[in-house]
Order: C-alpha cells, then sequence, then structure tokens
C-alpha cells in the first residue's frame, strides 16, 4: 500500500491535477515535503493503482522512475500542453525520446535529479527539454515554495554526477583495505563538511542507482574516467539477493 499523506494546508488558488509517481523508497522520503500541498494523486509503481493511471486526467505529473521505465516516455510526448517533470539521470530526455520514437512531443518535459537526499530538499535540480519553457515549471514549483535549480539535459546533471564519483572513490579506498566504512564517513563529514559520509549517501541514494548511473556515464563518455570499482560492482549484483 502506498504510503497515507497528511492533508497539507494550501494557499493556492487553483489546485493542478497532479500526479506522484514513484518507488515507496522515493516517496516515503517526500512525506511531509511542500509538494503535496499541490495535492496530488500519490501512485506506488507496481502497484495495482498504477496500472490503472490515465495519464489524460492530470496536468502535472511528477515520475520519480522515469529513467527506469522510460517506455512511459511515449505517453507523456503525446499529452498536450502537460507538464512532465521525470527522473532523468541514467538517461537524458532526449535519449528517452529518441529511444521511444515520440520525435515531436507535445507535453512540456522537464528533468529531474530524483535521488533520495536530493529530493526531499526545498530546491530540485532540474533540466528542460526546451528551456524557453523553463518559466511555467519553475512557476508552478514555486506556489508551494519549491526552488529550481536549471542545469543541462546530460547524463547525471551536475549534482549526482559530482557524488557519484566520489562515492565511487570511496568504494575503490575501501576495497583497497585504505581505511573503513566508518573512517572513511567521519573523515569527509569532518574534513570537508559532508552532511553524509560516502558510504552514508550510498545507503541513502540505493547502490542501483549509483551504480547504474556510474555505468551509464562511463558508457557515454567512453573512458576511465568513471570505471566502476569492483566493490561496488559486487555489492550492486548481491543487492538482487539480499
Amino acid at each position: 500500500m502506498p504510503p497515507r499523506w497528511p492533508q497539507a494546508a494550501s494557499s493556492i488558488s487553483t489546485v493542478m491535477r497532479t500526479l506522484l509517481l514513484g518507488t515507496s523508497t522515493k516517496l516515503a522520503a517526500l512525506e511531509g515535503h511542500a509538494i503535496h500541498q499541490l495535492q496530488p494523486t500519490v501512485v506506488e509503481e507496481d502497484s495495482d493503482a498504477f496500472f490503472e493511471i490515465n495519464f489524460t486526467d492530470y496536468e502535472f505529473i511528477i515520475d520519480l522512475n522515469l529513467d527506469d521505465d522510460f517506455d512511459r516516455m511515449e505517453q507523456y510526448a503525446e499529452l498536450s500542453g502537460v507538464l512532465v517533470l521525470g527522473s532523468a539521470l541514467k538517461k537524458t530526455l532526449r535519449e528517452m525520446l529518441f529511444l521511444t520514437g515520440s520525435s515531436r512531443p507535445t507535453a512540456q518535459l522537464f528533468g529531474l535529479n530524483a535521488w533520495v537526499g536530493f529530493i526531499d530538499q526545498p530546491s530540485w535540480e532540474v533540466s528542460a527539454l526546451v528551456p524557453a519553457q523553463a518559466a511555467n515549471l519553475t512557476e508552478v514549483l514555486a506556489r508551494v515554495g519549491i526552488g529550481t535549480h536549471f542545469v543541462e539535459d546530460h547524463v547525471g546533471l551536475v549534482a549526482p554526477r559530482v557524488l557519484a564519483m566520489i562515492l565511487n572513490e570511496a568504494h575503490f579506498m575501501l576495497q583497497e583495505g585504505l581505511a573503513t566504512e566508518a573512517d572513511i564517513d567521519i573523515a569527509m563529514k569532518a574534513g570537508v563538511n559532508y552532511p553524509y559520509g560516502p558510504f552514508e549517501w550510498t545507503e541513502r541514494i540505493g547502490i542501483r542507482d549509483l551504480y547504474e548511473l556510474l555505468a551509464a556515464l562511463r558508457e557515454e563518455l567512453g573512458d576511465d574516467t568513471y570505471k566502476i570499482s569492483a566493490l561496488l560492482q559486487r555489492r550492486y549484483y548481491e543487492s538482487f539477493y539480499a
């Protein structure tokens, strides 16, 4: 069952018909977040309710796992005038459109850094397929006090790309026996004032999202810049049998 959300008071005169779609983990990360002032219909991915969604019922769709199941882009692209904000880290908006054959979208499409630890913040890192439409998303989210920081439509956007490299290097350090997980976490928090250590971040984000972003970045660049730690890779495969 999807989590129950508190009914937040809203000062919005006209509430957009909003759909919030994601895994239970990502939906839980947004519990109590300002986005619920839009009074969204909250649907957990793979629940019975998911298979009954009529996307044409909504004016604003937030898909926290779009790049994991990008076939949905084909439906979203045809929603004339609808604002669609979907996770676009492992694949860019343009790549998802290309792979689904959606060359002339009529929806307004935006990418989102939907990693846990970022979506629960008061400002979101986003991208726009059409930069001229950026103000439309900014205006909607500003109604409920959510800021927007627009970046280019690239794999990993900006913050996840940088953080993924740090977490990967931490796994290399652990793999080589240079320090323990606890020591590495303490050093990063005490030394550079990070809110979480690399392994704490990995736990929050999820090993699968981290590994799959690094794999996508390495494929995009075609070099060893994003070579994945053997330890991280082993933990990724083990996560499917935990």
